[in-house]
């Protein structure tokens, strides 16, 4: 049976057809792409842990990693601040050199394990991009008062939800077997910004996006 996680992505990705015209010509379309890269990622662990029953470590490891990649990216497109764009630049550089140290020094098993480390700097680093263009966007006068209108904003409350949110229980899941539990708890966090993203195709205004 599919995970509540598997069923609040499919769901988004399902909605987000729905407004791809809306936003077919911005900067936000990425996002929709995004979401069905999500979609796959979550087929495809379903696929191998309940269908043919091999470890799905790989399927979400390398979702991490790219997922990564695609925010710093698409954060960077949408900074209009020169310093937060380097601020970018130079976390796509810390992570790419942190792979290596991670892969190399610190013997993490990409296909038998977790990538622990690298996803709670991943969350680190995306926490602290979320921050930074909510701190630009508020100071917007043109957006603050419309603020609800912006589909990035509501990208970036769900995202920032979430990554505060995993990090303890990744680390915590690192050191105690509580998989039940830790399923139920990502699960919950997923519906967050899942459904904040949501709430962002239902409710946002492409004339008012940053």
């Amino acid at each position: 049976m599919p995970s509540p996680s598997f069923f609040i992505v499919s769901l988004a990705t399902l909605i987000s057809f729905f407004f791809y015209k809306k936003f077919k010509y911005t900067k936000n379309i990425y996002f929709i792409y995004y979401l069905v890269f999500s979609f796959i990622t979550y087929f495809l662990g379903f696929l191998f842990k309940h269908v043919l029953k091999i470890i799905d470590y790989p399927v979400y490891n390398t979702y991490v990693i790219l997922s990564f990649f695609f925010y710093i990216f698409f954060y960077r497109s949408l900074f209009r601040m020169g310093r937060n764009k380097k601020i970018m630049d130079a976390f796509l550089i810390f992570y790419c050199f942190f792979i290596l140290v991670d892969f190399f020094f610190l013997k993490t098993a990409f296909f038998t394990d977790f990538i622990v480390y690298n996803t709670v700097f991943v969350a680190i680093m995306l926490i602290i991009t979320v921050i930074l263009f909510l701190i630009e966007i508020v100071n917007n006068e043109r957006i603050i008062f419309y603020i609800k209108k912006s589909f990035a904003f509501w990208i970036s409350v769900g995202s920032l939800l979430f990554f505060i949110g995993v990090i303890p229980i990744i680390i915590i899941a690192s050191f105690l077997n509580f998989d039940g539990i830790f399923d139920s708890i990502l699960a919950g966090l997923n519906f967050i910004m899942y459904g904040s993203i949501i709430l962002g195709f239902l409710w946002s205004d492409k004339n008012y996006d940053y």
